[in-house]
């Protein structure tokens, strides 16, 4: 059997973990905030939990908290999910804060839901940091990475590679949420300009078993797909369902999964190409480091904070793959973005 790349667990027991986690734990331990020595405290607050994505990033969220509480550097830490539910999420902070969390990491399920929140939050003098989902919050701090390579740039590389005509299947995640508004804009503002490429679109929640399922009824109906963009967690469902109906495999955008880059990397010697970027579940632990950084006083130098990611093609998709990587639907290919050192470096002032 193949072993995982990193830690996490299959989706269902992630999804039924982030569900029923809210984590306290406790021991000594303090930052300088400013001139004073205040216990920090460190909270997630998550939005939806139907994806592996979000539960590999809590797993990593949780696994850097209980580091840095060991090493004295926060004194407990707090999750909490809130199910794609905004009026929830914003309780749930409000709770959070008045609880006496300092240092919020936020994956929003609204855009702007919740700014007036982070406002009060901010007035309190919490810290508060939003990623992978962004808020439009000026008084947040907002890491992602930088979403021109992850969609714009994936589009043209598959557009591109399927030589710039044909349909094109756009997978989407969940309607609505502030990352899949953003990337989706990004790629159709790239396939407009290539007109004789037609799109459709749909939503598979971010999820390989939905994208596996919904693929393969819209290729039954529609068999002539040039190439397949999506934007995590649905590649190797997609590629599944042409594999299953015994169609040729399209170029199909690699998103961070492990089964997918397998499928990839087998397929080169045979012609097979392709392109991806990924922005990986771990990104909450430089999250973690710039919300900590900027409560002891430091200012990043951009807001949003945009971290660097490659776009991969035939010629370096060796660098992300790696002997024995899982085949398992929902896991990711898991580094941490930007080392601490490098995130201090080039993003603090």
């Amino acid at each position: 059997m193949k072993h995982a790349l990193n830690r996490s667990q299959s989706l269902a027991a992630l999804c039924v973990a982030a569900a029923a986690v809210t984590s306290l734990a406790a021991c000594g331990g303090t930052v300088s905030n400013g001139s004073s020595n205040a216990k920090v405290v460190l909270g997630l607050s998550n939005s939806s939990v139907t994806s592996s994505f979000r539960g590999i990033m809590i797993n990593s969220f949780k696994d850097e908290a209980e580091k840095l509480q060991k090493a004295g550097q926060i004194s407990r830490y707090v999750i909490q999910n809130s199910g794609d539910d905004v009026s929830k999420q914003i309780q749930q902070i409000h709770n959070m804060v008045q609880s006496g969390v300092n240092v919020l990491v936020i994956d929003a399920q609204s855009a702007s839901g919740l700014n007036a929140e982070i406002a009060r939050s901010v007035a309190q003098g919490v810290t508060v940091v939003t990623t992978d989902n962004l808020a439009t919050s000026d008084q947040s701090i907002n890491v992602e990475v930088d979403p021109s390579v992850i969609a714009a740039d994936t589009a043209d590389g598959l557009a591109k590679t399927i030589g710039g005509k044909g349909h094109v299947l756009m997978l989407e995640g969940v309607a609505g949420t502030p990352v899949n508004e953003e990337r989706d804009k990004l790629a159709k503002a790239v396939f407009a300009k290539y007109p004789n490429i037609t799109v459709s679109e749909i939503n598979v929640d971010w999820n390989p078993a939905t994208s596996k399922q919904k693929t393969a009824q819209f290729i039954s109906q529609n068999p002539d797909i040039a190439g397949v963009w999506d934007q995590g967690d649905s590649a190797g469902g997609a590629a599944n369902a042409f594999i299953d109906a015994k169609k040729p495999l399209p170029p199909i955008v690699f998103d961070g999964t492990s089964d997918f880059l397998n499928i990839w990397h087998s397929r080169v010697p045979q012609g097979y190409q392709t392109v991806g970027a990924t922005q990986p579940p771990a990104i909450i632990v430089d999250a973690i480091w710039l919300g900590l950084k900027a409560h002891q006083g430091a200012k990043v130098k951009q807001n949003p904070v945009l971290l660097k990611t490659p776009l991969l093609t035939n010629a370096n998709v060796n660098t992300a793959w790696t002997p024995g990587m899982t085949d398992q639907p929902g896991q990711f290919v898991n580094p941490i973005p930007v080392p601490q050192n490098q995130l201090y470096a080039t993003y603090i002032k």
